[in-house]
């Protein structure tokens, strides 16, 4: 199956549990925690497994094989001012890349901007620039854009994130998931390789569109919503940290279909080259939480994500 035709879903953190009136972004305290998430794709399995401290989630650990034999381990830790996230650690647990590092900054009890710092061999620059996500917001409370810089020397052909960005949102291709993951000898002034904007419109607490803008292409995502309540809605987690999370954490319901449309953008005009449905199945406990979801990919190649959920008991 060629890789490059699987669906990934973009990832960005978010604010609280409770009502974003009354609450700071940041702070993620469920009614019910998670303790594991096991995914299965036709190329990948991944286990995350989350520790908690209290209220507090302390670190979640990845482990993921896929479809050649290839072992990952990678470890986010969790730090927090209050009960406010204040930064995650990133670490690859075998230690062959360079952890990353990404800098909470809120204005008052928004998310102003997130800055993250990549380790690099060399030890007069032990630390450069890698990556920054800036957050506007409307008038209820909600984030309604989202600008990412990624900056390096060159983009990895063999960068994992082309497999592991969070699988809620369908419709951007591993190819264009790329992003920085490289060692370095020398500290070269942030070069940025990769810029989009991400706008969202919402119909009450769910997003009904999501809009990609990367240049010379645009991703647009329509989505329905069951009543199913989402257990991730406002985790402060996400793509910049390399998680697949099997629900969209921007909306407090579960969505059930997703419609797709690929632009091209060229010379001021628009060409559509691609429309895609999808389609997502669940089951629940007792008390209406989450314990299995299935997503499909209906494209020019069908994709089946299950995932299983556990929670502390």
């Amino acid at each position: 199956m060629n890789k490059l035709s699987i669906k990934v879903f973009c990832f960005i953190p978010w604010l609280c549990m409770l009502m974003v009136g009354c609450q700071k972004e940041g702070v993620y305290q469920p009614e019910k925690k998670l303790s594991k998430i096991h995914i299965t794709t036709d190329y990948l399995q991944r286990d995350m497994t989350w520790h908690w401290n209290g209220n507090l989630l302390k670190s979640i650990i990845v482990n993921s094989t896929d479809s050649y034999g290839s072992v990952r381990g990678d470890n986010y830790e969790f730090e927090y001012q209050g009960q406010r996230v204040k930064n995650i650690i990133c670490t690859d647990i075998s230690g062959y890349d360079p952890a990353i590092y990404y800098h909470f900054h809120y204005n008052g009890r928004h998310l102003s901007y997130i800055e993250g710092v990549q380790d690099t061999n060399n030890e007069d620059f032990p630390q450069r620039p890698c990556a920054k996500y800036t957050f506007t917001h409307n008038d209820h409370n909600q984030i309604t854009e989202i600008q990412v810089e990624r900056y390096g020397e060159k983009k990895s052909e063999n960068d994992p994130l082309t497999e592991i960005l969070p699988m809620i949102l369908p419709g951007i291709s591993l190819k264009d998931a790329e992003r920085i993951h490289q060692s370095q000898t020398e500290m070269p002034a942030p070069k940025e390789f990769d810029k989009r904007v991400i706008t969202l419109a919402y119909e009450g607490d769910n997003v009904k569109e999501y809009r990609v803008d990367c240049g010379s292409m645009e991703y647009v995502y329509q989505y329905q919503y069951m009543d199913y309540l989402n257990p991730m809605y406002h985790f402060f987690s996400g793509g910049y940290t390399e998680l697949i999370m099997p629900t969209f954490s921007y909306s407090r319901n579960l969505p059930s279909s997703a419609d797709i449309q690929y632009n091209r953008v060229w010379a001021g005009s628009v060409e559509n080259i691609g429309n895609y449905h999808n389609e997502y199945h669940y089951q629940l406990d007792e008390d209406g939480y989450i314990t299995e979801s299935q997503y499909t990919g209906i494209d020019y190649d069908e994709i089946v994500v299950t995932s299983r959920y556990e929670y502390v008991k």
